[in-house]
């Protein structure tokens, strides 16, 4: 089996794509639209991304410029690991000026992945250097079933 990102189906990515342009087109034409809403509201996104299978292991390494490892947390429950992150960066208010534009107000993300069921969940570990999110999970010997005919008395 292989890893399975959840939320990544091609026919909604396409979808989204389609619907965030056309709703830029239209906002677009408010150059102080975000001014006027005064919309300082959380973004979610999702992070960049690779993963890569090696011969005793999986590496996920993900882009969270700005996040520090409060920020960030990794979960798993079944075969699945979730990967989310909430940053709160409170912009110190200046008297100098008036606001056009705050867009480094508030940021989360969050990711979830279908594991194959080769991985050892006990041994998963994860490092932050950079900006760069790097787990790493370890394989596991899959204990194969074995079929047995039950005889019939």
């Amino acid at each position: 089996m292989d890893i399975q990102l959840y939320h990544d189906m091609p026919l909604f990515d396409d979808l989204e794509r389609i619907f965030n342009r056309r709703m830029n087109q239209v906002f677009d034409r408010f150059p102080l639209w975000d001014v006027m809403m005064n919309n300082r509201s959380a973004t979610v996104s999702k992070i960049p991304m690779d993963i890569t299978e090696f011969q005793d292991h999986y590496e996920i390494k993900a882009d969270v410029p700005g996040f520090s490892n409060e920020d960030i947390s990794i979960e798993h429950q079944d075969n699945t690991i979730f990967i989310s992150g909430k940053q709160n960066n409170t912009v110190e208010k200046e008297d100098k000026g008036k606001f056009y534009l705050q867009e480094r107000f508030f940021n989360s993300f969050s990711r979830s992945l279908k594991l194959p069921s080769n991985v050892n969940f006990d041994a998963i570990d994860a490092t932050l250097t950079n900006g760069v999110l790097q787990i790493n999970i370890p394989k596991q010997e899959v204990v194969k079933k074995v079929s047995k005919k039950i005889p019939i008395k």
